[in-house]
């Protein structure tokens, strides 16, 4: 059985290879003017989680050519997803036709020569399979040895021809097919600048709000000059990346395919990003983006400050590699997709958004356990809040659950980056382990280590500019029969401004406990102060506070 090549890293075999006469992969790069081109092709890569082949258009790519002054041009990696900064050769004729002579030796790197690896060109064709079943793939192509592309000068494009969808510049060994490849080549020339946010122009804050992997809103800089309006931060990953939408009259237009600049990707590759417009539609067991690229027009009320959208609220706004989506999963060259948009200017903030417990589990055998929350990032007037003033906090029964690195032996882990114990939890702490966000950016899953006997909770809070703090109502879980309930802040008992009275009940008491003011159980006469709550016949609580010396 063949054996598959790990993604991006390359192992060596037995060199079979041994030809001095044919060209080698260098990883010294050659004499000559270096360009960057924006790349396009159809590749194929060895998926590392399955083992499977992985057929995709690959759109953005930053690819790096050398022309030299004898007429040789050279390419850098051109194998998408074998990235490991070499350079092979083609030489331009007096037609701009570039020919590379096919196979080229493939040394694993620049310090180790082994020639287990060639770059071929490859054709489809019927192989046969142990099982005696035959299978069509790609094979080193008997009858011709080279791959051609056409220079266009004018519009500085490299494109491959004649056969390009047809013949591929692949990876071999043992002359067979290593699953890696690109076909239907094109080089383009980046020509167009990112938009840059006006310097000379206070920005106002706006909120925009949109669904992305759920309800969502984020804060972002706007400034309108004359009938052009920047908009600034949509995109958390990219805070200063830009795009410019023009005022005519009552709308406000954003055109598809705009420019947003240059970025590295988690696998090392560079990548041109642009924002285009589409809609998701069912592709075999997921779904995929396609891209429609009408402009965005959203109805501009100038005094209330808002945008509307005049599109379906089925379009999206993507960011993506490159220009293109629609033969892949949303996974590959898109890397956010935003519908139901709307932007409107942020008002004061007032009241906040009660937070929703999603989930929890207790596993009271190893005393510790999980809560799921969605976080509400914007107000009750759909102002998005500035998520570095943004907090919460936990509730263990009746009263505030630190989250204590002392109490996380079990898991230390889970509590990395907390040294002392934290009552009020940032929005945007996140550290992979104990706290995590999945699925969507308000979402947060919080370990914890002290088991509730009735009930979790969870409450937001934020802090204003002058000092003042604002919080909402505490979201509950009861951890017996996992229904949810809201609890007003004011009648919760860690309020500065909370006072029990008891209501008048013939229902005589039938239960007792005392917590201190973190939640924990205590006896009745624990010195302190200390929570009581009372449970009547008819099933009401009464809660109070009272301090034991």
């Amino acid at each position: 059985m063949k054996r598959f090549i790990p993604l991006l890293a390359l192992g060596a075999l037995t060199a079979n290879v041994a030809n001095a006469e044919l060209q080698r992969v260098t990883y010294t790069q050659p004499e000559g003017e270096v360009r960057t081109y924006h790349g396009f092709s159809h590749t194929a890569y060895l998926d590392p989680a399955f083992g499977i082949t992985v057929n995709e258009d690959h759109d953005g790519l930053a690819r790096n050519v050398i022309f030299a002054d004898n007429g040789d041009v050279w390419f850098k990696d051109p194998i998408t997803w074998v990235q490991k900064g070499g350079w092979i050769k083609g030489h331009m004729d007096e037609n701009n036709l570039i020919t590379i002579d096919f196979p080229i030796i493939f040394p694993k790197d620049e310090n180790d020569q082994s020639e287990s690896f060639q770059i071929d060109r490859l054709v489809k064709g019927v192989v046969n399979k142990p099982d005696g079943t035959q299978q069509t793939t790609w094979i080193p192509d008997q009858s011709k040895s080279i791959i051609q592309f056409k220079y266009i000068e004018e519009e500085d494009r490299i494109v491959q021809v004649n056969e390009g969808m047809a013949a591929m510049i692949g990876l071999v060994s043992d002359g067979a097919y290593q699953y890696y490849g690109d076909y239907g080549v094109e080089y383009t020339r980046v020509k167009e600048t990112a938009h840059q946010f006006p310097n000379n122009v206070e920005p106002e804050k706006w909120t925009f709000k949109c669904n992305y992997a759920g309800d969502y809103a984020i804060l972002v800089d706007v400034a309108i000059t004359g009938n052009e309006f920047y908009l600034k931060g949509f995109w958390p990953d990219y805070p200063d990346s830009t795009i410019k939408g023009i005022v005519e009259d009552d709308k406000v237009t954003f055109p598809s395919q705009q420019y947003m600049g240059f970025m590295t990707s988690n696998v090392g590759m560079n990548y041109y990003i642009y924002t285009v417009t589409g809609h998701k539609e069912p592709f075999q067991y997921t779904f995929r983006y396609v891209c429609d690229n009408i402009p965005l027009e959203f109805k501009y009320d100038k005094e209330a400050r808002t945008l509307t959208p005049l599109f379906s609220e089925e379009t999206n706004l993507m960011v993506s590699k490159g220009k293109t989506t629609g033969t892949v999963s949303d996974g590959n060259n898109t890397y956010v997709s935003y519908t139901e948009m709307s932007l409107k200017a942020n008002t004061e903030i007032k009241e906040l958004r009660v937070p929703e417990v999603k989930e929890i589990t207790q596993y009271l055998d190893t005393g510790w356990g999980y809560l799921m929350v969605d976080l509400v990032p914007y107000d009750a007037d759909v102002n998005a809040l500035d998520t570095s003033r943004f907090y919460y906090r936990l509730y263990r029964d009746n009263g505030m659950l630190p989250l204590d690195p002392a109490d996380s032996a079990l898991n230390p882990k889970a509590y990395e980056g907390i040294d002392e114990p934290m009552e009020e939890i940032p929005y945007t702490f996140i550290n992979g382990e104990g706290l995590t966000s999945m699925g969507s950016s308000k979402n947060r899953t919080v370990y914890y280590f002290r088991p509730a006997d009735e009930r979790m909770g969870v409450q937001s809070l934020y802090k204003l500019e002058n000092g003042e703090t604002i919080y909402s109502d505490v979201c509950f879980i009861d951890v017996n029969n996992f229904e949810t309930y809201v609890v007003k802040w004011e009648d919760m008992p860690n309020n500065p401004n909370y006072s029990s009275v008891e209501s008048i009940s013939d229902a005589p008491v039938v239960s007792v406990k005392c917590y201190d003011i973190n939640g924990r159980a205590v006896s009745a006469d624990y010195k302190g102060l200390i929570i009581e709550e009372k449970t009547l016949s008819d099933g009401k609580r009464i809660v109070s506070k009272r301090m034991s010396r």
